[in-house]
């Protein structure tokens, strides 16, 4: 399936109305979960991808809006994000203007290969067609 697919077409209409029709950016991205709940998250992600021995680069493939990168911008030595929804790469943008960010398909990433020294996919995988 490509962008161009009726289907993920959709889901990138309902992705970007998702990020242009709430002002929490917990909402933006469907974090259900109170600000402990999320800061635990963000500390699991830190540890399990080792960014509090060494600065790395750090890629977010489906950053959505940068909510949860941006937690993680101090433990990393440049960050960047990639997400199919035009509005959410707008708002991550705004949350992260030093990031570098992206609007694509996770299948088709901008980037070289090994340009990243870590890359994160948080919750995405459901979203992805299983045909």
């Amino acid at each position: 399936m490509s962008i161009t697919d009726p289907t993920v077409s959709q889901k990138k209409c309902d992705w970007d109305e998702q990020a242009l029709g709430n002002i929490d950016c917990c909402q933006q991205v469907c974090r259900q979960v109170s600000e402990e709940q999320f800061l635990s998250i963000t500390e699991d992600i830190s540890l399990k991808l080792e960014l509090h021995n060494e600065k790395y680069s750090l890629l977010d493939v489906g950053c959505g809006n940068g909510y949860l990168l941006s937690h993680l911008l101090e433990h990393c030595s440049a960050v960047a994000g990639s997400d199919f929804s035009h509005e959410m790469i707008q708002k991550a943008r705004k949350t992260i203007p030093s990031g570098e960010f992206s609007c694509g398909e996770a299948l088709e990433l901008p980037f070289s290969d090994n340009h990243f020294e870590r890359v994160l996919v948080y919750s995405v995988f459901h979203y992805f067609p299983t045909e």
